[in-house]
């Protein structure tokens, strides 16, 4: 059952309720994604966009060889194909993904609890940052996302209500969510574990419906072992990381905004009305389990796996499966507070934290913090226009310090994709992430060759992974410290001038 806050008018009485505040807040973000849905591609878009570049007869050995989703990567070429060419429609799979996981959260969470516990878990689950970012994100999250969700709810019905067609729906749509993103298969350890809590309490499923499940399963994700064990082989390339620490996972599991949203809400909660309880319910234990294995073991196994091997799997996009256990959570928490007061203040303050990036909508392009390569090439193609002069342009990716890629075109290559959505017209020289003796000598060649006649250069690079310093001494050392100028930043893509 719902509860009720009466709010007192002339002659008439407005009662606002938790379904009114939730989709407040749902409208409030659904606005803010509308305005980051224009903005330009960040660098894991464009590799997308790249990956495309060879159609769908080139897709497969792309995604294999610089790993991506080929379900996603497909729906995307074909987006493609139908001669699109904005931002935004690429995201809108992503948008459609998002929608849907925010619905069918909603169901699963009224089946597992009640419908006043379903307000508060998609309040919660539209917060979660990673959540957000994924919902305009051209990449494959939002729709693994959704199928984490959906399996989950589909394993819930044949736990109850056991049948084939659940059963083959379950390992179906388990099967899509490695399709999507390998990395979101740590729902299936929570699946294990759910299965196991409820065989240990009791309840049994045949054996067929468990080896129809297992074959859907097999047929669906069996295409993608190749692409696994080639992530796996090069794991060691994406280190750029020290191994996550404990404040980090307890920052995980309780996110700043959420938690200071509330314990705000239960303190004034206290101030106002002078009482704060635990309602005691009486809520199904296995359902129970199942959200708390949900928030807390994809975390817990990422942040092991991090600590002890090479894998560099503890980031926030990482650990998306675990979002809608953790608002599930924080959702019975708050709808089993006394008294009721306290959830209105949380969705109030939830209310107030989704209309506050509004009031800084720069924050809100997709590549704030992340690089605004489509700005910065087209300030460059722009800044070099009348003289031609030279511009070393730095790849955002490790893969770039292999040496083969110099025989890719570089409108076509992987290490510079944002040229392949963005294909600014410049005298480009492209250099690898990491300074190295031989990339200096490989630079050296440059100055002796296209540098030696031109006035200036230009050089462009983001921030990280690795320090651009190494390269910026070199650079000063061609011309002397006094003659570099600082000409433009791009969300963290730098662009400075070198005059001789």
């Amino acid at each position: 059952m719902t509860s009720d806050l009466p709010l007192s008018g002339r002659g008439s009485t407005w009662r606002i309720d938790e379904r009114m505040l939730a989709c407040v807040s749902i409208v409030l973000v659904g606005i803010r994604l509308l305005i980051s849905m224009r903005s330009r591609f960040w660098l894991d878009e464009t590799h997308t966009y790249w990956a495309t570049n060879g159609g769908f007869g080139d897709l497969y050995s792309r995604c294999v060889a610089y790993p991506l989703s080929i379900a996603y990567t497909a729906i995307f070429c074909a987006i493609r194909e139908l001669g699109a060419h904005q931002e935004w429609i690429f995201r809108v799979p992503s948008l459609a993904a998002f929608a849907l996981s925010v619905w069918f959260l909603f169901g699963l969470s009224r089946r597992l609890f009640d419908t006043r516990v379903a307000w508060f878990t998609i309040a919660i689950f539209i917060q979660i940052a990673p959540v957000i970012y994924a919902a305009t994100d051209a990449r494959s999250y939002a729709i693994g996302l959704l199928f984490v969700i959906v399996s989950t709810d589909l394993l819930v019905r044949l736990v109850e209500s056991p049948r084939g067609r659940v059963a083959a729906g379950y390992g179906a749509t388990a099967g899509l969510v490695i399709h999507f993103h390998l990395l979101l298969g740590a729902i299936l350890v929570v699946h294990l574990l759910y299965l196991g809590y409820v065989f240990a309490n009791g309840r049994r499923i045949r054996v067929s419906y468990l080896a129809i499940a297992a074959m859907a399963f097999g047929v669906v994700a069996s295409p993608i072992a190749l692409q696994g064990l080639s992530a796996a082989q090069h794991a060691s390339l994406h280190l750029f990381q020290p191994p996550p620490t404990l404040l980090e996972l307890v920052q995980t599991l309780a996110p700043k905004r959420l938690a200071v949203v509330l314990l705000a809400a239960l303190f004034l909660t206290l101030v106002i009305t002078r009482k704060l309880g635990w309602k005691g319910r009486t809520w199904n234990g296995s359902h129970v389990a199942l959200s708390a294995l949900w928030m807390f073991v994809p975390p817990l196994l990422y942040f092991l796996i991090a600590r002890v091997s090479n894998f560099e799997v503890f980031w926030a996009r990482y650990l998306l499966s675990y979002s809608p256990g953790l608002a599930l959570c924080f959702g019975v928490a708050i709808a089993s507070v006394e008294p009721p007061l306290a959830g209105y203040l949380t969705l109030g303050l939830i209310i107030a934290n989704s209309a506050m990036p509004l009031l800084s909508p720069a924050q809100l392009r997709h590549t704030y913090n992340r690089g605004d390569w489509g700005a910065a090439l087209a300030f460059v193609e722009k800044e070099t226009a009348g003289d031609h002069a030279p511009v070393f342009l730095r790849s955002q990716f490790i893969e770039s310090d292999r040496e083969e890629w110099r025989t890719v075109p570089l409108y076509d290559s992987f290490n510079f994709s944002p040229l392949t959505y963005y294909p600014a017209m410049a005298h480009w020289i492209p250099v690898q992430l990491t300074f190295t003796p031989r990339q200096a000598a490989y630079l050296d060649h440059y100055f002796d060759t296209d540098v030696r006649s031109a006035r200036r250069f230009l050089f462009v690079s983001f921030t990280g992974p690795v320090s651009y310093l190494p390269y910026l001494e070199y650079f000063r050392s061609k011309v002397g410290a006094s003659h570099v100028r600082h000409i433009g930043d791009f969300d963290y893509i730098d662009v400075f001038e070198f005059v001789k």
